[in-house]
């Protein structure tokens, strides 16, 4: 997916977020239990002004976290995050993409940065109109990025193999609303993941938006199709548990 069509989503799924009713602020987020709607709101928007940061920094010069300002805790939380959004978007269309920028996981180029923001600002959004009780679709196209996104950043670098017990076992991930088949095989090194069909020990078959609700542990496995060996999969949850 190219950086404009990441960019609308990032502007497209922002707004939404943006537009969260002031009287849902204080709502608790279910599939981030530990904030409020204002808090995660307050999340997004620090994450933004983190990378708008960093992408305004240049390569050589990376921001110190502790200096991006804190999000309010009150409803001009909604104001302070349309001001990291815009800042976010100007950012990643005035930045050099081509340089290697710092990320959490090592030096990346600038292009992973957008690639990560869409998705986080999809996510987010999706918890915040979940909290509220009302949510837009994820986009099948955008899924089935982020499920690839999701397996080479979190779960490639954060999926607990000694709590699954990796040795060898397969699950396949299929969307049945979108060209997305996944493989992946849990190795006590670690999680390979090959894109296509093939038969695992057990598979998991939904929507992609559904699937990619899965792999980021915001929807369990039992309101998907699950075959072969049935418990496979929520542990495979378990031990990912973003």
């Amino acid at each position: 997916m190219d950086n404009r069509t990441l960019l609308s989503w990032v502007g497209a799924d922002g707004a939404r977020l943006g537009a969260t009713p002031t009287g849902s602020l204080g709502l608790p987020v279910p599939s981030c239990p530990a904030w409020t709607v204002a808090e995660l709101i307050g999340h997004t928007g620090w994450v933004h002004r983190w990378v708008t940061a960093t992408l305004s920094a240049g390569p050589q010069d990376p921001p110190n976290r502790n200096s991006i300002e804190k999000a309010p805790k009150d409803d001009t939380v909604l104001g302070w995050y349309a001001q990291s959004l815009g800042a976010l978007i100007d950012a990643c269309n005035h930045a050099d993409l081509d340089q290697t920028y710092q990320t959490f996981i090592g030096p990346r180029r600038g292009h992973w940065w957008v690639r990560r923001m869409a998705h986080e600002t999809s996510i987010h959004r999706w918890d915040a109109q979940n909290a509220v009780g009302s949510v837009d679709p994820i986009d099948a196209e955008l899924a089935v990025d982020g499920i690839d996104e999701a397996l080479e950043t979190y779960v490639a670098n954060r999926f607990n193999g000694e709590q699954f017990g990796s040795a060898g076992q397969t699950l396949h991930l299929h969307a049945t609303d979108a060209e997305g088949e996944w493989m992946l095989t849990m190795q006590p090194g670690g999680i390979e993941t090959i894109r296509g069909h093939a038969k695992g020990d057990a598979a998991v078959r939904g929507r992609a938006e559904d699937l990619l609700l899965f792999v980021m542990s915001r929807r369990p496995a039992s309101e998907l199709d699950v075959f072969g060996e049935v418990d496979l999969p929520a542990r495979w949850q378990a031990a990912a548990n973003f």
